[in-house]
């Protein structure tokens, strides 16, 4: 199954960013998107998501 591009994350609203990647994650495993492989956290990184390492590792590891 093709990936799709991962949920922009809402600096300004109530959830926080970990949580919003999470739920994120979630939906995409669910969709069987990491059947191959799970990106590593740099991947999770990415300029399109607008977080940094802090905001990604909590999220990744929950």
């Amino acid at each position: 199954m093709a990936a799709r591009s991962p949920a922009r994350l809402d600096r300004t609203g109530a959830a926080p960013l970990w949580s919003q990647l999470q739920d994120d994650l979630r939906g995409r495993i669910g969709r069987g998107e990491f059947d191959g492989a799970f990106p590593g956290e740099l991947a999770l990184v990415a300029p399109d998501r607008r977080a940094g390492r802090p905001g990604v590792t909590p999220g990744g590891r929950r």
